[in-house]
């Protein structure tokens, strides 16, 4: 099987990724890489896999629709490859394998094609304000700073005095951003007509996935298969001190883990394997 495993990253989170790469180097796993336009893109080598940085990145902020137009930059870049991958995953340059080549190609090859490694959350009435409610702004940091949190203020408001609601009468879904899935549904995310539903939004990119496949998925999705721990963090950023934890689910039944901040931890979780 092919896989493609698109990857969202800034910063120093490059030396992180070089490590996913070095462990998942192979001529069937490719690499498509959205890098935060507000940093230089990273030199990042492999010896088998095919590396593709897209051209004209966004600048990314978090919790803005310049997040959803990270991934479509990352899934069209897929799509015109032409290589037609079995499976799509999307992880973010702080996350690392949790199975090596041999074990995550395997893995694939046993289940087959179809499959759908999405996760879904309960959605509450707040959830549906992050697409209903209209957020002007895109270049903004909302998270940590004075304005950020007025403007999260500030927008419901106003979205409710001019009585805004842009998904009458629909059903949205969410979970995490990442997933692992058949190449077919990115086709069906890309077909999506209503596209501008998840632009001018906040936090959509948990909606996004979830809720256009949901009708196609509903069935038959699986778990995520990331190793998250939301208990001691939001979530919680694996260390040095977390190796044995970790080594105890290399090759398992997990993905990928994230997130991460040293890269050696990598080393020390593939020293044996």
């Amino acid at each position: 099987m092919k896989h493609a495993i698109m990857v969202t990253g800034h910063g120093n989170t490059y030396k992180i990724l070089q490590k996913t790469i070095n462990i998942l180097d192979s001529n069937s796993i490719d690499f498509f890489i959205h890098w935060d336009a507000k940093y230089s893109q990273p030199k990042i080598t492999s010896h088998h896999s095919n590396i593709q940085f897209i051209t004209k990145p966004e600048k990314v902020f978090w919790g803005t629709d310049t997040q959803i137009k990270a991934e479509y930059h990352l899934m069209n870049a897929v799509a015109k490859s032409h290589q037609n991958y079995d499976y799509v995953h999307l992880i973010s340059a702080a996350d690392i394998p949790m199975m090596d080549k041999d074990h995550f190609l395997s893995f694939f090859e046993n289940q087959g094609r179809g499959h759908a490694y999405v996760d879904y959350f309960p959605v509450n009435k707040w959830d549906y304000s992050r697409i209903a409610y209209y957020y002007p702004l895109s270049h903004i940091n909302l998270r940590g700073s004075f304005w950020g949190s007025i403007y999260k203020k500030i927008v419901p408001i106003i979205n409710k005095l001019f009585c805004i609601n842009r998904i009458k009468n629909k059903e949205i879904y969410k979970g995490t951003n990442w997933f692992s899935i058949d190449g077919n549904y990115v086709n069906s995310i890309l077909k999506f007509k209503n596209r501008k539903l998840f632009m001018h939004s906040y936090l959509a990119d948990e909606l996004l996935v979830q809720t256009i496949l949901y009708d196609e998925i509903k069935e038959f999705y699986q778990p995520s298969l990331r190793y998250i721990d939301w208990h001691r963090g939001t979530p919680y950023t694996f260390g040095l001190n977390d190796t044995i934890e970790l080594s105890k689910l290399i090759n398992t039944t997990y993905l990928f883990a994230r997130k991460v901040n040293d890269p050696k931890l990598v080393d020390k979780l593939y020293k044996n394997h």
